[in-house]
C-alpha cells in the first residue's frame, strides 16, 4: 500500500516500513531526524511548520504522479492538516474534525462534557489580565491557568490567589502562548491517564498508567503501568474514560486520556485522539504485551483490530519510566553523562536514553521537553518497577561546563 504519514511519532510509522508498505513523510524541521532520511521512505518532505497550506497541493502532486491509498497520522498537532489533505485527495480522513475540534481545544472540551452532563467542573476562558482576576474570584482559588491548546505541561501554573498572577502570566508568555486562556478550578486528587483503542464505536480499555508530576511545573516525572489501584477505583476510571469518549463522539483510533480521581470522582483533564508520549505504549506493551503502535498503524489503513486483541486484557508484570529533570542555567553545557554502564547493568532496567545530548546548553524546567534522561525498568508489581527506574536515574551522573555568553541554545 502506498501511504502519506505526516508528524513525527516513528514508531507506527516504521511498522508500516517493515510491513512492506511504500510510504512519504511529511514532517517538521525542528523534528526530522537522520533515521528519518535514512530510513527506506519514498520521500521525506520537511517544512517549517504544522500547517502550511502548500503541503496540501504537494500531496496532491504527489497523489497525480502516483496515488496513495491513505494519508495516516499518528500525532495530534498534524491531524488538522492530514485530514485537510486526505479531504483533497479524496481519501479517508484519520480523526474525525468534530472530535479533534473537542480534544484539541481544552475550553471546548470542558464545555461539550459540561453540556452533555458528563462532568462539572468550573472553567473560564479569559483575554485579558482583568479577566483572569475576575475568574479566580469566580472560581476561587486554587485554580489552574493553561494554555487551551498547549502540549508538554507548557505555561501551566496553579493560582492560590491573586499574588500568584504575574508569575502565571509570566510562565505562560515566556512559554510563547498568548490569550486566550483557560482557567479552571484545580482538581485535588491522584492523576492517572488511560491507555485505550476503539474501533466502530467501541472503546477497549488496555491499561491505566499513573502519572507522577512535579508540583509546581507540572512537568510529568514519570509513568507506571498499571496504575497500583484497588479493582473498584480502576473501574470507575475505566467507565469514566468510556463516557467521555462516547461524549465526544469517538469512534476509532487509539486515545490517550489523562485524569484526576477527585473526592467527587474521576474528572479529565484533557483526551488526545493518539497514543500516549512519554513511551507510555512501551511500559504498556512490557506489562501486557500489547503493542499499541502496531494496532495503531494496523487500523490506520484499514485493518481490523479488535481480532489481534485478546478475551480480557490482563497484566503480567509492571514498566515504570522515570525522568531525570536537573534544571539548569543556559551558562551551563551538557558535556558528558556517567554511570549509562552501570544503571543498564541493575535488574529490570529495559532501556537508558539521553533527552538532552552532549553540547545542550542547560535551561530551566518549563515544559517535558526541558528533561534531561530517562530510564524504563520493569518488576514483578508497580512499587518494584518505579523503584528500578527511579534507582537507575538516580545512579546517572551529569556533568556540565560553564560556558556564558552565549544565547540559550
Amino acid at each position: 500500500m502506498r501511504i502519506l504519514t505526516l508528524g513525527a511519532c516513528r514508531q507506527p510509522q516504521r511498522w508500516l516500513l517493515e510491513a512492506g508498505h511504500e510510504a512519504v513523510l511529511m514532517t517538521s524541521r525542528d523534528k526530522v531526524t537522520v533515521e528519518d532520511v535514512r530510513a527506506p521512505y519514498k520521500q521525506v518532505i520537511v517544512t517549517e511548520t504544522r500547517s502550511r497550506a502548500d503541503l496540501i497541493g504537494v500531496a496532491e502532486h504527489l497523489h497525480r504522479i502516483q496515488r496513495f491509498e491513505a494519508v495516516c497520522c499518528f500525532t495530534d498537532t498534524w491531524q488538522p492538516l492530514a485530514n485537510r489533505i486526505a479531504d483533497a485527495l479524496h481519501l479517508g480522513r484519520p480523526v474525525a474534525p468534530a472530535v479533534l475540534e473537542l480534544t484539541m481545544n481544552k475550553s471546548k472540551m470542558r464545555a461539550h462534557l459540561a453540556e452533555t452532563g458528563v462532568e462539572d467542573t468550573r472553567f473560564r476562558l479569559v483575554e485579558s489580565r482583568l479577566q483572569l482576576e475576575q475568574a479566580l474570584r469566580e472560581l476561587g482559588a486554587p485554580c489552574i491557568v493553561k494554555p487551551v491548546d498547549g502540549e508538554a505541561s507548557s505555561g501551566v501554573t496553579r493560582l492560590d490567589g491573586e499574588g500568584d498572577i504575574d508569575r502565571a502570566l509570566a510562565r505562560f508568555r515566556d512559554a510563547g502562548h498568548a490569550f486566550p486562556a483557560l482557567v479552571e478550578s484545580f482538581l485535588v486528587g491522584d492523576e492517572y491517564s488511560v491507555e485505550a483503542i476503539s474501533e466502530a464505536g467501541r472503546h477497549y480499555i488496555l491499561a491505566i498508567t499513573k502519572k507522577y508530576k512535579d508540583e509546581v511545573t507540572f512537568v510529568e516525572q514519570g509513568h507506571v503501568v498499571p496504575a497500583p489501584l484497588v479493582d473498584d477505583l480502576a473501574q470507575r476510571i475505566r467507565a469514566h474514560v468510556t463516557r467521555v469518549l462516547d461524549a465526544i463522539g469517538f469512534t476509532s483510533g487509539p486515545s490517550h486520556s489523562e485524569l484526576v480521581v477527585t473526592a467527587a470522582g474521576p474528572r479529565m483533564v484533557e483526551t488526545h485522539t493518539r497514543v500516549g508520549g512519554d513511551r507510555i505504549p512501551d511500559l504498556v506493551r512490557l506489562a501486557t504485551g500489547i503493542d499499541l503502535y502496531e494496532l495503531s498503524a494496523r487500523q490506520s489503513i484499514g485493518e481490523a483490530i479488535a481480532p489481534r486483541l485478546p478475551e480480557q486484557i490482563a497484566y503480567h508484570g509492571a514498566a515504570a519510566i522515570w525522568y531525570a529533570v536537573p534544571g539548569v542555567p543556559a551558562e551551563l553545557v551538557l558535556s558528558c553523562i556517567d554511570e549509562e554502564d552501570a544503571v543498564r547493568a541493575r535488574p529490570g532496567i529495559e532501556l537508558i536514553q539521553r533527552v538532552k545530548q552532549v553540547g545542550d546548553r542547560g535551561s530551566p524546567v518549563r515544559s517535558s521537553l526541558d528533561r534531561t534522561a530517562m530510564v524504563v525498568a520493569r518488576g514483578e508489581t508497580a512499587g518494584e518497577a518505579l523503584e528500578r527506574a527511579r534507582g537507575g536515574v538516580e545512579q546517572l551522573r551529569f556533568h556540565y561546563r560553564w560556558q556564558p555568553g552565549c544565547e540559550e541554545a
